[in-house]
């Protein structure tokens, strides 16, 4: 990189910034190394990698899924169906197992909101079972515990889909 003079004389700001970015990027891929290291408890979900759903129980009063995998963009965009047609097609009360869920977008509380909207016009339940903290703090900061109770447990779950 070259730099050259302007007319009135001063030096152009081309090569001195481009080189001023160089100690931050190296100090910054140091910070990330050191907080993934940090943390090796916390799944680290990659692009490519896919969200996907189990039914672990359908009994005659309720449905038990579970949600592995990031609830983002490319999350959501894959399980929309599947996961749409496992709880709120079926018209019973659904326990939702998020406690491999380590993340959730605005797209997967909306999809949330959607199925336990459909449940709740036919007189069902969502329940989410254990969610991660992150994805605690993010439904219980909108506020939508309201009309997806978080359970600790799943005699907890049991006991709100009796009451």
């Amino acid at each position: 990189i070259r730099s050259t003079r302007s007319a009135r004389g001063q030096q152009s700001l081309l090569a001195s910034s481009v080189f001023s970015l160089v100690p931050f990027v190296v100090v910054f891929r140091q910070y990330r190394q050191r907080r993934q290291a940090s943390s090796p408890s916390i799944p680290r979900y990659s692009l490519g990698v896919p969200t996907t759903i189990n039914v672990i129980e359908s009994a005659d009063t309720f449905t038990h899924v579970q949600i592995i995998g990031p609830l983002d963009m490319a999350g959501v965009g894959s399980i929309d169906l599947k996961l749409t047609a496992a709880t709120a097609t079926r018209r019973k009360h659904t326990i939702l197992d998020m406690t491999e869920v380590p993340f959730m977008a605005s797209l997967g509380m909306g999809l949330l909101v959607q199925i336990a909207r459909a449940l709740t016009a036919r007189e069902q339940r969502l329940i989410l079972l254990t969610p991660s903290d992150t994805v605690a703090i993010a439904i219980r900061t909108s506020r939508l515990d309201t009309i997806m109770p978080i359970a600790e447990s799943l005699e907890a779950a049991h006991g709100l889909l009796k009451a």
